[in-house]
């Protein structure tokens, strides 16, 4: 096992065992979502990449069983990045990420863990307001009601968030699961490009278009964890991707076989005939 998990035998298992602490606000979550998508017709889900990562999957994967798949991008939208880029920067870059989508204006849902502050959700939402057609925010957590107000939640509150936060937690303090399975994206088929390959394929190009100024600037507005943790093996990023993509699968039959997803779903093929 790799350095990232540590030599404990049971590593992963005290993670599988925390994972399903995070399903009453994914489902809850996916409820609100798949409720609401038909009305919505949203053309993409952007991931805030890193934390949504598996929340989006989540939410991509059951939009998917139910009919209504969804094309999906990642972006970083960090405290970290907004003095650093203008906004124009993140502007283009969305229009680069979804260029060969067939809408040219879209309804688009952004997807997180949790939201503390609403900085990352509001930074997003209104620097890309210019170049969309409508933004709505869905979070499976929000930690500080008061301060935010998404338009899907899972759940709300300080518990919430801890357990959130606890149940992706890997045994390297501070470091979430979600940070490292950054190859998640290769569970999704339709996304054939992402960032790291892309740069490496056309740097130049992409500094030219975007403004950027260097080749990291462009990894950060789509995160590589891979670049970003150069001490961590890339067996070990591959195990915990591999991890991820097993467990959170599991989240999704298990909400599938829900009687709130099958009524959903009956409903749904209903209106369609």
């Amino acid at each position: 096992m790799s350095n990232l998990v540590g030599s404990q035998p049971n590593a992963y298992d005290n993670l599988r065992n925390e994972l399903p602490h995070v399903a009453p606000y994914l489902f809850n979550l996916a409820d609100k979502v798949l409720g609401a998508a038909p009305e919505a017709n949203w053309d993409v889900m952007l991931c805030d990449d890193v934390s949504g990562r598996l929340p989006a999957y989540f939410i991509r994967r059951v939009l998917a069983e139910s009919g209504q798949p969804i094309s999906t991008r990642f972006i970083a939208g960090s405290k970290a990045y907004h003095e650093r880029f203008d906004p124009q920067v993140y502007r283009d870059y969305y229009l680069h990420l979804t260029a060969g989508l067939s809408s040219q204006v879209l309804n688009v849902l952004i997807v997180t863990e949790a939201t503390h502050s609403g900085a990352t959700l509001n930074y997003l939402k209104n620097v890309l307001t210019p170049v969309t057609h409508s933004i709505e925010t869905a979070a499976a957590v929000n930690v500080v009601p008061r301060k935010l107000a998404t338009d899907y939640t899972g759940g709300e509150g300080l518990k919430a968030g801890r357990l959130v936060r606890h149940a992706f937690e890997t045994i390297r303090p501070g470091k979430t699961l979600d940070r490292f399975a950054d190859r998640i994206h290769e569970y999704m088929p339709e996304i054939l490009e992402y960032v790291p390959e892309f740069v490496r394929q056309h740097t130049p190009t992409v500094i030219k278009r975007t403004g950027l100024t260097h080749t990291h600037d462009l990894l950060s507005l789509g995160v590589s964890d891979e670049a970003r943790y150069p001490q961590v093996s890339r067996t070990a990023h591959n195990a915990h991707t591999a991890f991820a993509y097993q467990t959170m699968e599991a989240l999704v039959q298990s909400y599938c076989a829900s009687e709130t997803f099958l009524l959903m779903s009956r409903a749904k093929q209903y209106s369609m005939t």
